[in-house]
């Protein structure tokens, strides 16, 4: 791990505050270096910070090249960045509101969905079975945090896109060009920085 960067809260209101990104590293193993590369994580609730420390000497040795850093993060709302979203109160918490439920038996849906009438029903079910799982999680949320959720506004994509150009500017230079590598969400997250 290394040391956790501040950033502003709201890149659109300097007066907001800062949050608190978790950062880890996996330094270059060759001279000279050539660059960092953010490496950004799956979820979005996956750990970054471990991506860097736990899989660094993979994506040096088999994916990127053993001349550059690589620099894995929290995205905000998980892990040890701060704010933190905390929607349960424990982990058998989360695991009672979820079990039983389409995020933990998946989908189902015949083959024939849309030829029968009673299966295109049951899967019209069970979306809105998560879309109501998603509201009532959203106010958990509100409940649990300690800011009673506002921090909420200050999470998501757009933002996690604006704390790798902060971090990049911070820590390889203002005008050094972003090298980014994502998987699942770090995926998206990568077409967001492209697009900004």
């Amino acid at each position: 791990m290394t040391t956790p960067r501040r950033v502003p809260l709201d890149y659109f209101d300097a007066g907001a505050g800062t949050a608190t990104i978790a950062l880890g590293k996996y330094k270059a193993q060759t001279s000279p270096k050539k660059g960092t590369v953010f490496l950004g994580a799956g979820g979005p609730g996956d750990l970054g910070q471990l991506v860097a420390i736990d899989l660094g000497e993979f994506f040096s040795t088999m994916r990127i090249g053993t001349d550059y850093d690589f620099i894995g993060f929290d995205n905000r709302g998980m892990g040890s960045t701060t704010p933190t979203v905390t929607c349960f109160k424990s982990r058998e918490e989360k695991d009672t509101f979820y079990r039983n439920t389409v995020f933990e038996l998946g989908y189902t849906q015949p083959p024939n969905v849309t030829e029968d009438p009673f299966a295109k029903l049951d899967l019209v079910l069970q979306y809105r079975q998560a879309i109501s799982m998603f509201e009532t999680q959203a106010r958990l949320c509100t409940l649990n945090m300690p800011d009673g959720g506002a921090s909420l506004k200050y999470m998501g994509t757009s933002t996690v896109a604006r704390d790798i150009d902060y971090m990049s500017k911070v820590i390889t230079g203002p005008n050094t060009p972003i090298n980014f590598y994502g998987g699942s969400y770090g995926s998206i997250l990568g077409s967001y920085l492209v697009n900004m």
